[in-house]
């Protein structure tokens, strides 16, 4: 039996994201060949065992979802993963740029394309995989939006398209002529994921900037900025496509322009 097609014809009726059945598919594949045979015969306990041995909590988290909704779909048996849990949230702030440090990634950028794609993530803080599938069509000059379809969780949202990316998009338009996709790749109609990591990862390090630079760490730090600008906590939550406002409101607890205003008791010691 093709346990993993008939897996994937599950997801794929249940309208998950074509990332989401890829990674799922993978986990399962190597799930089986730890365990041959009939995956209904496995134990509680070995499946376990098999899941402590993930190498992160992001793995772990991934596994047991994989491997849940396996034997929901098609096992047909939900009751195999009734003692176990996912894992407790390792609690992680996010890193996230200062003004003085996004001006000099940005003067670090000599690359109109390069500067387009780093505009929108500042200025939108959309995700990666959002960006990429950006069409010409996406982008409402008029309106001063621009339209994010199917993101995350399968839901469309819209997030402001500021005068300053507008001109920055023109620019890089009248110079590439993109057809279908905003952003084209040098042999495919879209952009490659792994040239984006590289050439932000290229520029930070161009202006002197120490921490981690990656797409996300624009997103956390379009994020943060408006909060910092006294954007809506519920806005902010939208033009994110968060699911729940606790992890919009994390943006608070990282934000150093608010914390350091904070009046700390010790100002009434005399």
């Amino acid at each position: 039996m093709n346990y993993k097609q008939r897996f994937i014809d599950e997801l794929e009726l249940r309208n998950y994201s074509q990332n989401s059945i890829a990674s799922y598919a993978s986990i399962l594949e190597s799930f089986l060949a730890y365990f041959p045979g009939d995956p209904a015969e496995v134990e509680e306990e070995r499946i376990k065992a098999w899941l402590k041995s993930s190498s992160s909590q992001s793995l772990l988290k991934q596994r047991i979802g994989a491997v849940k909704r396996f034997y929901q779909y098609v096992i047909k048996d939900p009751l195999k993963f009734k003692y176990i849990d996912y894992p407790r949230p390792e609690e992680h702030l996010p890193e996230v740029l200062s003004r003085d440090e996004v001006k000099r990634l940005f003067a670090a950028c000599t690359n109109l394309k390069h500067t387009a794609i780093m505009l929108i993530f500042y200025s939108t803080g959309i995700r990666i995989s959002e960006l990429l599938n950006l069409k010409i069509t996406d982008i409402d000059s008029g309106e001063m939006v621009i339209r994010i379809k199917q993101g995350k969780g399968k839901k469309d949202r819209l997030v402001p398209l500021s005068e300053k990316t507008l001109v920055a998009l023109r620019k890089y338009w009248r110079k590439h002529k993109p057809s279908k996709y905003l952003f084209n790749g040098q042999f495919s109609d879209r952009y490659s994921e792994t040239s984006i990591r590289n050439f932000i990862k290229k520029y930070a390090e161009i202006a002197g900037i120490s921490k981690k630079a990656y797409p996300h760490l624009l997103r956390h730090t379009n994020a943060t900025h408006l909060y910092e600008n006294n954007t809506d906590m519920a806005v902010i939550q939208d033009l994110m496509g968060h699911k729940s406002q606790k992890t919009t409101r994390r943006y608070a607890r990282i934000s150093t322009r608010v914390v350091s205003k904070v009046v700390t008791p010790d100002c009434f010691i005399s």
